[in-house]
């Protein structure tokens, strides 16, 4: 004993060095403490086996879950609490500690646990609470043997906590002092305090101890396979459950319904948004996505932003009165208004996006305009077809409301967002560029798996195979009717079959260069006919913003001979019209390349050049000054010209060529002869066949194009009443008379019109619910738009129609020779694959195109049925016909265990919680896999059976490599964000005056949230300001600070918890267990 200093500083002598080394002489311990951490019981508990023990627990002390006597204190101050009362919230603290902590993970730990329970239950380890707050340490250890001439014991005075900082892991000072004196002096002190104090746990209170806490606790716990499903199942479905004030029918005075699966989504909705600040909802069409936000926006009582299309304002702005929600609704075309009104005070919104996936690209205007809206807002995006874009679309929706590098939904172990989107990107590319459909469904998966959290979309198949909704709608007599195949229209071309055939040749013919004179859309591409693209590539990719500027041209040029095409199809009259635009640009170009300029132009139309140039054709610097003026004005709105010296003069023969063949054409067809429309006289045809079947049956019909529904109005009118609706068509007035005629849950019914023609324009907002009948007059290239357009009628509530028809219009020849069969089949088929690309090349007849959408279709309905039925079914299950069992799952504590034995590999499956966001890890040959929630809820369903045991050493190995995964740093720049960054630090650098502005955008570009646009503008304006060309406020204009520390704070708060453990099973190629 005589080596041990005075003073013990947990340096050259450590605290509990010292007390294991006195140990063997000890047979008493009375400790006086601030603080008491199990890892300072865990530090010396070997050596304390065989003592009796005394803790006196004297602080306040700040909240710790390591703190097993974190609350005592706290509890005690508390108002008119017994000790009994005291004790009891002691233990029950107590148990979260243990369900909460990853310290009893270590079988030492473990092991140290149970010895501290056999203390209590032995009656040689008591723990008391002081009624008044002290500071002191004061460890004293009473000797074995008295009467040897020495001090009765040892005492130690200092700083030291009972805690491994205390004892083992800080510098501390402590005083070890021997005289009996001192000794005597303190143990009375002690005894006087321990009668003053609150009994805590002792052999007297142990059952109360053991029943509150033991039994509670995941160490003492091993359910059964079945019971950990349960509880995974409740962990990742359910919500809070909405107040009866809160249900549509309580907050419309019934007007609508109280539908189960709606009520689900409210609630759904309100815990994703509470998580992760935006949802995006996106059930199909005709489930009620509108209700379901309205309602959102009533039970959080924020204030409301609705941004919607023009023509489903008024819409609306009538859910707003129904739902009574506060707040505004805004047009798509009014984002800065409804900017204005976000940032008008600094209060939380609710911000709606309905048809969000309009917002799909981040290079424009309108994207950045709502980015900068939904920053510090919550956000609910609605759309029935968010999967069926490219990854970089689905991404720049998910940063709307979500930081790139720091999502609050996506595991930091697989990666930031950004760079899983970019090689989902990637990939999706490649696999487009093959035609790999299989690898473009993977990829499909796994972006599903990666933002369901996010995600909410039922499909109406999922509300037939999920019982409770099915029941549910069954009770309150919804019900959806049968959809038909879609049936092929075949009409004779007759008199223009070869007039048919002809035009087609032209317009695109088999060959991809030809000999003969065809239609090459120049006017489209004239970048692809300059003598040196290399000269103008960098200021072209500049003010376009895309690095493939000659290959985008190209792209519009083979698109609007497509289109060319695809109105030639859908009607005459939309032929012509097309025919008309297409000569008159074509002849402008020309005059524009004779007058010494060529304008280049993203999108739209170009003006004359001679209401630019009074006359004639200048040079460059021969423009005289107000046709240079006006030039001026047109580069301002993105025009770039080019000197037409610097342009190959193939261009304005090959546009000479074009203006030739369009006249050719046209003259064939709208000349002095009187052709007759084989396919209209077909379709009313039909359509009085239809009505004679069913009198009183309402008819749509859709086209791509308002000119051929114009058409379409003006040639049926007289024979059939009828109403029509393009984006041109969509006043009050005529929604309303829409309205009263075709849905069929309008308050206020007519029967004055049979027929409704419309473009997809009436495909949001409507129910056409009274109509069973729907013709696509142009081919449906695209399977997808199909399924909306029925969505239309296809709605929930009470049954109108027992089926739907679908009828699908393709040309076809009847009763001709073979010959000439063949030869229209072979250009349809042409046509049909020239259109919609390779993948239909298989396509060789009327029956084959038929087949392919019914497939098309099928397959698409068939992929909506969401994963996770089958495990709502079951959760649902469990709940109405086992509650004991669905209860007990319920109480099992957290971070509770069970061994699977038999298993097909030696592992574990952790079940975690951080920030909200659930996340399944598997752990197999030694490597720490991120799992989705279908593939984890997968591995629980599926052990049901297995036997089980509880878990073994080997669970402590697989939960180290779990908290020792290292999260992957992989964010990369694009070269437009690391220029703007080496802008924005260069300005920096100079000290310049908005140096807090410019730290804070340059952490923002670091983070990858502003939107490409902003990037891409930023970029040049730096350039600007560095030139000293413009001033730096144009700058703060376009990236306002205000938004920027918005972004900041989101990035700033994400990702700061510890992951929470749920549930876990091991996995155990055993037969049988060895524990």
């Amino acid at each position: 004993m005589n080596s041990f200093k005075p003073f013990i500083t947990n340096d050259e002598v450590k605290l509990s060095e010292f007390i294991k080394s006195i140990s063997k002489e000890v047979e008493n311990c009375y400790f006086l403490v601030g603080f008491f951490y199990f890892s300072g019981f865990k530090e010396i508990y070997k050596e304390l086996i065989d003592k009796n023990i005394k803790v006196l627990v004297g602080l306040e002390i700040e909240k710790n879950i390591g703190n097993i006597f974190a609350e005592v204190y706290k509890l005690k101050q508390e108002k008119n609490l017994s000790d009994k009362v005291i004790r009891e919230k002691f233990i029950d603290s107590f148990k979260d500690f243990v369900n909460s902590s990853d310290y009893f993970d270590s079988y030492e730990n473990q092991e140290a646990f149970y010895i501290f329970l056999e203390k209590i239950k032995n009656g040689t380890l008591e723990i008391r609470k002081t009624r008044k707050p002290t500071h002191s340490k004061m460890y004293l250890f009473e000797r074995k043997e008295k009467n040897l001439g020495f001090s009765p014991g040892f005492l130690i005075i200092g700083s030291s906590n009972l805690t491994y900082s205390g004892l083992t892991g800080q510098n501390e000072i402590s005083v070890l002092l021997h005289d009996a004196v001192y000794y005597n002096g303190a143990k009375q002190l002690f005894d006087e305090m321990w009668e003053d104090s609150v009994p805590i746990v002792s052999e007297d209170n142990f059952e109360e101890f053991k029943k509150r806490l033991v039994e509670k606790t995941w160490i003492s716990v091993v359910p059964s396979p079945q019971l950990l499903y349960i509880r995974a199942l409740h962990e990742y479905f359910e919500a809070q459950k909405l107040k009866v004030e809160f249900l549509p029918s309580q907050i419309t005075e019934n007007k609508f319904y109280d539908l189960k699966y709606q009520l689900d989504a409210i609630e759904r909705a309100i815990s994703i948004l509470n998580q992760h600040n935006g949802v995006i909802i996106a059930d199909v069409v005709g489930l009620g996505k509108t209700v379901i936000a309205s309602a959102i926006a009533h039970v959080l009582r924020i204030r409301t932003v609705v941004i919607a299309p023009p023509h489903l304002v008024e819409n609306w702005q009538a859910y707003r009165f129904d739902f009574d929600f506060q707040g505004r609704v805004f047009s798509s075309g009014k984002l800065e208004e409804a900017l204005d009104f976000v940032i008008s005070d600094e209060s939380e919104k609710l911000i709606i996006v309905d048809e969000a996936h309009r917002y799909r690209n981040e290079n424009t205007q309108s994207y950045a305009t709502l980015h900068k809206i939904c920053q510090g807002n919550k956000v609910v995006l609605l759309s029935a077809t968010p999967f069926n874009n490219r990854p970089s679309d689905i991404f720049s929706l998910l940063k709307l409301f979500q930081a790139p590098t720091t999502s609050t939904f996506v595991n930091k172990k697989q990666g930031d967002l950004q760079s899983i989107f970019k090689k989902f990107n990637e990939d999706f590319l490649n696999a487009e560029r093959n035609g790999d459909k299989r690898k473009i469904e993977e990829i499909s998966s796994k972006i599903r798996d990666i933002i369901s959290p996010v995600v909410i979309r039922r499909t109406r198949l999922d509300l037939k195979e999920i019982g409770v909704y099915r029941e549910d709608l069954k009770v309150q007599g919804m019900m959806f009717p049968e959809v038909e195949e879609p049936k092929l229209m075949s009409y004779d071309l007759g008199e223009i079959a070869e007039l048919y055939l002809k035009t087609l040749e032209k317009i695109c013919p088999y060959d991809e260069k030809p000999k003969f004179k065809y239609f090459k859309a120049t006017r489209y591409k004239p970048t692809a006919y300059l003598k040196n693209f290399e000269k103008y590539r960098k200021p072209l990719t500049e003010l376009f913003g895309t690095e493939n500027f000659e290959r985008s041209q190209e792209n519009i040029a083979n698109f609007m001979r497509k289109l060319l095409v695809y109105r030639f199809e859908s009607s005459i009259y939309a032929f012509r019209i097309s025919l008309e635009h297409m000569i008159e640009a074509t002849e402008r170009m020309i005059k524009w390349y004779k007058s010494g300029q060529v304008p280049i132009y993203k999108r739209g139309a170009i003006p004359d050049p001679e209401e630019i140039f009074n006359e004639g054709t200048y040079e460059e610097d021969e423009i005289p000054d107000e046709s240079r003026e006006a030039l001026d004005k047109l580069r301002e709105k993105g025009y770039y010209f080019i000197d037409s010296r610097e342009i190959r003069k193939s261009f304005v023969e090959d546009l000479q060529s074009d203006v030739e063949l369009l006249k050719e054409i046209y003259d064939e067809w709208f000349g002095n002869r009187d052709l007759q429309d084989q396919k209209l006289i077909h379709f009313k045809s039909n359509l009085r066949k239809l009505f004679r079947e069913k009198p009183g049956r309402k008819i749509v019909v859709f086209s791509e194009f308002a000119d051929t529904v114009n058409y379409l109005h003006e040639k049926l009118k007289d024979e059939f009443p009828a109403v029509k609706y393009t984006s041109k068509d969509s006043t009050k007035a005529n929604r309303e008379i829409i309205r009263k005629e075709f849905d069929a849950s309008y308050h206020s019914q007519t029967n004055d019109f049979k027929l409704l023609i419309a473009t997809d324009a009436i495909s949001e907002g409507f129910n056409l619910n009274r109509a069973d009948v729907i013709f696509n007059y142009d081919i449906p290239y695209n399977p997808t738009r199909v399924i909306q357009r029925v969505g239309r009628i296809n709605r929930i509530g009470k049954r109108v129609q027992e089926k739907i028809y679908i009828y699908n219009y393709f040309p076809t020849v009847i009763g001709e020779d073979e010959t000439s069969v063949r030869k229209i089949t072979t250009a349809k088929i042409h046509m049909f694959n020239f259109i919609l690309g390779t993948d239909t090349k298989i396509l060789t007849t009327d029956e084959s195109i038929n087949s392919y959408f019914a497939k098309e279709i099928r397959e698409l309905e068939k992929q909506e049925s969401s994963w996770d039925v089958e495990y709502l079914n079951d959760l649902n299950d469990i709940k109405t016909n086992k509650p004991e069992i669905y209860e007990e799952a319920l109480n099992l504590p957290k971070r509770v265990r069970t061994k699977i034995l038999n298993a097909e590999f030696n592992g574990a499956l952790i079940f975690t919680r951080k920030n909200h966001l659930l996340n399944f890890e598997l752990v197999k040959e030694d490597e720490l896999f991120n799992i989705s929630a279908r593939e984890g809820l997968n591995y629980f369903k599926s052990m049901c059976s297995h036997k089980y045991d509880k878990v073994d050493k080997k669970l402590e190995e697989y939960l180290k490599l779990f908290r020792n995964r290292k999260p992957t740093d992989s964010v990369r720049l694009s070269r437009a964000e690391r220029e703007f960054l080496s802008g924005v630090e260069y300005l920096i650098s100079r000290n310049f005056d908005e140096k807090n502005y410019l730290d804070d955008l340059r952490k923002v570009i670091k983070s990858l949230m502003l939107p490409k646009y902003l990037v891409r503008q930023g970029n040049d304006l730096i350039k600007g300001i560095l030139q000293e060309k413009i001033g730096f406020e144009k700058l703060k204009k376009l990236i306002p600070h205000e938004y920027v520390k918005r972004m900041i704070s989101k990035f700033t708060n994400e990702n700061r918890e510890d992951a929470e453990i749920i549930l876990i099973e091991e996995f155990s190629e055993e037969l049988d267990s060895v524990n």
